[in-house]
């Protein structure tokens, strides 16, 4: 009898070691073999190299990037099932086994119905307490409930779910049942898979002898934001996945807002406001993906899951049907001969520009983002080193924002090739970052100096700004120039991208010089990527009623560092088609964090946010944010429409021989 057992690893060294010493201390019965198997997730901490120093029995599958805890254990598992595994036993990395741990779950697997065992799981620092771990289910609310901690008996018995902290799975299982749903990522993953296995008739028991201690949440952090985000964003998931019908899923709704509001009410108590609020914006983008999976379903694309068009996720979206799922689409696993357990018949990627590993999802870029400094920038001095506080509240405020932007860019950036790429007014470089990150680019940022006015020459011509990242150091070739007066210093053709992320609205003279300069540079077929604010946002009607101001502060960084004018939706088509761009897609989007001041205004925002979410048109015209991505067209032109300037005459006539267009 083989036993697989799979640690999947990601930036955790010494937690992985300690965890292979103890199931190297393993007992077992006779006829009994284990072989052990960590799936690394792309780490950068050296665990792979001390692994094979440590252990060099151990066989180690090394995944590119960090492809998430499901997709981690699957990669496992097809391993495992590749060769002559008669079991396979899933522990977490942060765990330590007893050292009768396999032998006690394997004792139990006398039944041939058994398909998934599992131990009692304690506290790794409080060694006399219990983690939940197995239990039973309510059948209406999904709610599970333990019963580890006072087990009904000392011998094995029947549970509805167990985690997969430690989870003994026989072979036949994993084709009967299919893999774990990668589109979960992490949390919620063994849930459904327990789910699932008894829909198909396997038994799931828990061994109250068999121990095993878990360091609890050591990757994500107990009631951290990170984790609160994810498991907020996967329950929505899994919920819409096991309900079927309005009034069933209005029933879980009107039950889960009881343990919303706990939730929230319990962390803010705590003083963990910054947790509560990721565990509402992960309920918001887990209820997005839900939109966005129901659309591609309604467009007869129910095979092919948002994650698959659109990017490659650590955040996979939701399934694109509600029910109990027997197999996922991918990734497969062997077939064996056996289809479900004895007695009971088994219940019957698109190419991206996106790098490997790249963090496209929101909790993923907050951790990220929050590695990234800026250590030397020959620009601007010390006036951005210096704002540690500015910065921490920038990446907090934009990680939405910077989500959909790489999702949009996703969908419009060509693969299989290097892509020269133009940010204008990169600084604080924190997109540049992720951009670099994401997808395959050689980038150069545009600038001006921080506190200079419209016109003003800079001090320097450039510079090379330096950040440290996750995993080195990033250099990017930053050029000082006024991008809305002076001629881009760069060849006709030379780049494939220009972005210009949140710079629109800085502008205080022309946009339209911008547009044409950037249609100039960009190559033909090239991608001009644009964020803004929107101005005619609900938020800021709302206020408009109540008489509160609605304008940007004055700043010290200068007339750049306020909004000059902000633009609506139609506006931005209406300016990108006068200066001859082709919009390709526009889309809108609240993204700022619902609780950002008081609780009061956060539950206004709320409301006002799922207002601006209906499918109505011009309530979609009313939310936070606008993306857009265009093509230039024909000859660059830099177009002063009347709806736009005044005084038009006044305006220079455009360098490198550009027309200036006075119509409209």
């Amino acid at each position: 009898m083989i036993v697989a057992t799979i640690v999947l690893n990601w930036n955790r060294r010494d937690d992985t070691l300690a965890c292979l010493k103890s199931l190297a201390a393993q007992t077992l019965p006779p006829g009994a073999a284990q072989r052990v198997l960590v799936v690394d997730n792309g780490s950068t901490d050296g665990s792979v190299a001390a692994i094979r120093s440590v252990f060099p029995g151990v066989d180690v599958l090394e995944l590119p990037r960090n492809v998430g805890y499901a997709a981690g254990v699957n990669a496992g598992v097809r391993r495992a099932l590749a060769g002559d595994a008669d079991w396979t036993l899933l522990v977490n990395n942060d765990t330590v086994a007893a050292p009768g741990l396999v032998a006690c779950l394997l004792a139990a697997t006398g039944d041939p119905r058994v398909g998934l065992v599992a131990p009692t799981v304690y506290y790794h620092d409080d060694p006399d307490s219990v983690w939940p771990s197995a239990g039973w289910r309510r059948r209406w609310t999904l709610a599970a409930f333990d019963t580890t901690a006072h087990p009904p008996t000392d011998a094995p018995y029947d549970v509805d779910w167990a985690t997969g902290c430690c989870l003994l799975v026989r072979r036949e299982v994993w084709p009967s049942v299919g893999p774990f749903d990668e589109r979960f990522g992490v949390y919620y993953e063994d849930h459904d898979f327990c789910l699932r296995a008894k829909a198909a008739g396997w038994r799931i028991l828990h061994v109250p002898e068999a121990r095993i201690s878990h360091r609890v949440a050591r990757s994500t952090g107990t009631g951290s934001p990170r984790q609160m985000y994810l498991m907020a964003r996967s329950s929505v998931a899994y919920y819409l996945k096991h309900t079927r019908g309005a009034a069933w899923r209005a029933f879980i709704a009107a039950y889960r807002l009881g343990s919303l509001v706990r939730t929230v009410a319990a962390l803010v108590s705590a003083g963990r406001a910054v947790s509560a609020r990721a565990y509402l914006d992960g309920l918001r983008d887990g209820l997005a993906d839900a939109r966005r999976t129901a659309r591609s379903r309604n467009e007869g694309n129910a095979a092919v899951t948002t994650a698959a068009k659109t990017e490659t996720s650590l955040m996979p979206a939701p399934p694109a049907h509600s029910g109990p799922e027997v197999a996922p689409q991918e990734p497969g696993l062997p077939d064996t001969a056996a289809s479900g357990p004895p007695g009971k018949a088994g219940a019957s990627a698109t190419t991206t520009a996106v790098r490997p590993g790249a963090p496209l999802a929101r909790a993923d870029i907050l951790a990220y983002l929050r590695e990234v400094r800026i250590v030397e920038d020959p620009i601007d001095g010390r006036a951005l080193l210096d704002a540690t506080k500015e910065i921490e509240a920038y990446v907090w405020l934009h990680a939405r924002s910077a989500e959909l932007s790489l999702r949009m860019l996703a969908r419009h950036l060509p693969a299989g090739r290097r892509l020269r790429v133009l940010e204008l007014g990169g600084a604080p470089y924190f997109f540049s970052a992720l951009m670099c990150r994401a997808f395959d680019v050689d980038l150069t940022a545009a600038n001006v100096q921080a506190a200079a006015w419209p016109g003003e020459a800079g001090t320097v011509e450039g510079g090379d700004v330096v950040l440290t990242v996750p995993g080195g150091d990033l250099t990017i070739d930053v050029r000082v120039f006024n991008i809305e007066k002076d001629p881009f210093p760069f060849d006709d053709g030379a780049f494939d991208v220009v972005l210009c992320m949140e710079v629109l609205e800085h502008l205080a003279y022309s946009p339209s010089h911008m547009l044409a300069e950037s249609h100039r540079v960009l190559r033909p077929g090239g991608l001009f990527f644009l964020t803004v604010p929107n101005f005619i946002n609900i938020k800021r009607t709302v206020n408009m009623l109540l008489n509160r101001p609605t304008e940007y502060p004055y700043s010290g960084y200068g007339v750049y560092g306020r909004h000059a004018r902000e633009f609506a939706p139609f506006e931005v088509a209406r300016l990108f088609e006068a200066c001859h761009y082709h919009v390709a897609e526009l889309q809108t989007a609240n993204v700022w964090p619902t609780f950002r001041d008081h609780w009061f205004k956060g539950i206004g925002n709320a409301v006002l946010n799922a207002v601006s979410s209906l499918p109505v048109g011009w309530l979609a015209a009313k939310r936070e944010y606008i993306l857009c991505a265009a093509h230039p067209h024909g000859q660059a032109v830099a177009a002063y429409p009347e709806w736009l300037y005044a005084h038009r005459h006044l305006y220079p006539q455009p360098p490198h021989g550009v027309p200036k267009v006075l119509e409209g």
